[in-house]
């Protein structure tokens, strides 16, 4: 499998597949395809208790769509459902947990499946995954989504960094995380609400926007009935 991001403010993710080759990708992310890449539709996760977890608990689709190619160098172009970008991420050895929503593609290879919060208050307080988070399994290349640009920051031995709960898309296993407010009576005092302090040794994706302040801009613009 080939691929790339296009580097662009709205960017989409070609990939390129040999003959026999799959790939796993969100229900409506595909863009543009050959015609020698067949689309299935499957169970998320291959059963449906697995599926409806990941649908109900994780805040995925139900259904899952595979791409398989029929021939040799066929293509596919995928974009995300929101306005953000895309960032890969190289699956080795060390798994990544995932905010809900973030997946868009990944390798055959890679599964994913619905794990608990650690610790009332972060199942309590978690800005998107709530009570339920996404972990990967396996090796490959991954894909995810975000709203606005993707940072990715690495937290080294000793450190510690403090950012806020909705900017945080994804996070490998080595990092501690403990969800807590940021001052005052629920962050009201400064405004920041609910923050994520990190701790431990590794990968952490941000991104850029919040889904939820975006929304509370475009809110009074919305034609109301009277």
């Amino acid at each position: 499998m080939k691929f790339q991001i296009e580097e662009s403010q709205f960017p989409v993710l070609d990939i390129e597949l040999e003959k026999g080759e799959k790939i796993k990708l969100e229900s409506g992310a595909m863009v543009m395809q050959t015609s020698n890449i067949k689309l299935e539709g499957k169970v998320n996760g291959g059963g449906v208790l697995k599926a409806f977890s990941k649908s109900v608990l994780g805040g995925e689709n139900f259904f899952t769509t595979t791409a398989v190619s029929l021939g040799d160098k066929e293509s596919i172009t995928l974009a995300p459902r929101g306005l953000g970008t895309i960032h890969r991420i190289k699956l080795e050895g060390i798994d990544w947990y995932l905010e809900d929503g973030v997946f868009l593609a990944s390798s055959e290879t890679v599964e994913y499946s619905v794990k608990s919060q650690k610790g009332l208050g972060n199942s309590l307080f978690a800005g998107t995954g709530g009570f339920f988070i996404l972990k990967t399994e396996g090796q490959g290349d991954l894909f995810v989504e975000s709203f606005g640009s993707i940072r990715e920051i690495e937290i080294k031995e000793g450190e510690e960094l403090i950012i806020d709960n909705d900017h945080i898309i994804g996070w490998e296993e080595t990092v501690n995380h403990k969800i807590e407010v940021a001052s005052g009576t629920f962050g009201f005092k400064t405004g920041e609400g609910l923050v994520t302090r990190l701790s431990g040794k590794g990968k952490v994706l941000l991104q850029s926007r919040q889904g939820q302040a975006f929304a509370q801009k475009i809110i009074p613009f919305i034609p109301r009935q009277r």
